[in-house]
């Protein structure tokens, strides 16, 4: 029989089906009588970081331009109109549009997360009989893996983050062949796919997470329903 106070995370490999279990759950759950919200997040990329960034932007950009009203005034910066404007513009001195640097944007990804899975999502898991996390901490783990390599503390901080945020009951890995996972991304047309080799990147990652003793790897291949109803039967085991 399924209790209550259930937090439960869904991983998967692309094309996978996540999101669509990930509905079928939260329907299921309402049917039977249980509260229930789906939570995604992505480090960085929550609503109150979102909102901060639009705040810091303009204060950024402005600073860059002071910077350039600067070094117009003292005649160090190429001319505006014409081809000098399209050479200045090529230029590795021409103005660029300001980016945070790379460790700064991680510290501050890693404070969102103590925010948004250490804070929010325990709220969360008090509010409602079932929380469903739409990916979590292995998730992330390999997103920043594969796009800041060059950070390795990025990991050793989330594999501790890990042992003090909420603990799921139930983690669950949709998983596929890789040439099935081929076939539906050409079905699916993503508007920005990851190139092939990023995919496979991932693809192999996602292997040593299925390995773990606390994922449940469930075979995505089949249809929707058997999908679903596997997933449901590891849940009444509880």
């Amino acid at each position: 029989m399924i209790g209550i106070l259930m937090l439960i995370t869904l991983s998967g490999v692309d094309c996978a089906g996540k999101s669509t279990q990930i509905e079928l759950l939260r329907q299921y759950f309402i049917s039977i009588g249980k509260s229930c919200t789906v939570f995604w997040y992505r480090p960085g990329y929550s609503n109150e970081m979102q909102n901060i960034k639009k705040v810091i932007r303009p204060l950024l950009d402005s600073t860059c331009y002071i910077k350039r009203g600067f070094d117009k005034w003292r005649g160090t910066e190429k001319a505006e109109n014409g081809e000098a404007a399209a050479d200045a513009a090529k230029s590795p001195d021409a103005p660029k549009k300001h980016t945070v640097p790379a460790p700064i944007w991680l510290s501050t990804a890693m404070i969102d997360t103590v925010v948004q899975w250490g804070l929010r999502l325990r709220y969360l898991c008090r509010r409602y009989d079932v929380v469903i996390c739409d990916r979590y901490v292995e998730d992330a783990r390999l997103d920043l893996m594969l796009k800041y390599p060059q950070y390795i503390w990025t990991d050793s901080t989330m594999q501790w983050l890990a042992k003090v945020l909420p603990r799921p009951d139930f983690s669950f890995l949709l998983w596929i062949p890789a040439d099935e996972m081929i076939r539906r991304a050409e079905i699916k047309q993503e508007p920005f796919p990851d190139d092939v080799h990023t995919r496979q990147m991932r693809y192999r990652a996602y292997e040593f997470v299925a390995e773990q003793d606390n994922i449940i790897l469930i075979d995505a291949a089949c249809s929707v329903e058997e999908t679903h109803r596997e997933i449901l039967e590891h849940l009444e085991k509880k």
